[in-house]
């Protein structure tokens, strides 16, 4: 079987996602004909849901970081131009567009969002471009 791409785990946590909230919603609906056995057993069940989900999230950020060499070059070469130029850039506007390319970039990373990580180097190193 061939690796999955970040792109194709990341559809699947999307997935795991939807059964977490399917789950939850068939509790809710149905509390009152459930025995508190079914109950906490479709809650347990609701809940390692959530954990695939997101463990599945994590691995798709995990993937993309991976297999993204060039991304991780990229972004040391975008901060090299930042450190560079950074100090003698007298457009106001620019500076700005590149520390907000630079915040969402972090958030990014941090959302664990392989398309948002590739969308945000790419508008940061459009931003440093201009």
């Amino acid at each position: 079987m061939s690796k999955l791409t970040s792109k194709q785990v990341s559809a699947l946590a999307h997935d795991f996602l939807s059964f977490t909230q399917s789950i939850g919603n068939y509790i809710i609906e149905n509390t009152e004909s459930l025995s508190k056995s079914q109950q906490k057993k479709l809650w347990e069940l609701h809940k390692r849901t959530n954990a695939i989900s997101y463990d599945l999230y994590i691995k798709s950020a995990k993937i993309v970081m991976e297999d993204a060499s060039e991304s991780l070059e990229e972004i040391r070469q975008i901060t090299r131009k930042i450190e560079e130029s950074y100090e003698s850039l007298e457009n106001v506007q620019k500076v700005i567009n590149i520390a907000t390319g630079v915040v969402v970039l972090g958030a990014s990373i941090f959302s664990l969002s392989p398309q948002a990580i590739i969308d945000s180097i790419a508008n940061l190193k459009e931003a440093i471009e201009e």
